[in-house]
């Protein structure tokens, strides 16, 4: 992964789009490595803060401080999925953040155009969740 400034980093990002436009939940449960030296898991909650082209996306860190570009990769023929860090940045101070589940409410309601309850959030999510381990199982 290569690590850039938060300026390098934004000008390289800036072509992303809001988010909602590529299928995420193929890669709930893989491992990424984030710009912050650790290996998070890709979960329904995460931070997805923008979609670049190629089927990449900016994440942001649970720890506030990082963001990072990963590529999700797909091979069909063997069913291989994999998350691939390739640009990360610091910021230079930490994000006020919303969590995951006020964040998802927030995108859930941009998506449909109806304010989403906490509650009913959630309860979509453990839906999701759900629906992405059956496919797993099979």
């Amino acid at each position: 992964m290569q690590l850039l400034d938060s300026r390098e980093f934004g000008r390289r990002t800036a072509a992303g789009r809001p988010c909602g436009h590529y299928e995420v939940s193929l890669y709930y449960g893989l491992e990424f490595d984030c710009a912050c030296g650790k290996a998070h898991e890709f979960k329904p909650w995460m931070e997805v803060l923008s979609e670049l082209p190629l089927f990449k996306f900016v994440v942001g860190c649970p720890g506030g401080r990082h963001l990072t570009v990963i590529k999700a990769r797909w091979s069909r023929e063997d069913d291989v999925r994999q998350l691939v860090s390739e640009l990360g940045t610091e910021l230079p101070e930490k994000r006020a953040s919303l969590t995951g589940i006020e964040f998802q409410a927030g995108l859930l309601e941009a998506k449909t155009g109806r304010p989403w309850s906490l509650e009913e959030t959630e309860a979509f999510m453990k839906q999701q969740q759900s629906q992405v381990d059956k496919r797993r199982q099979t």
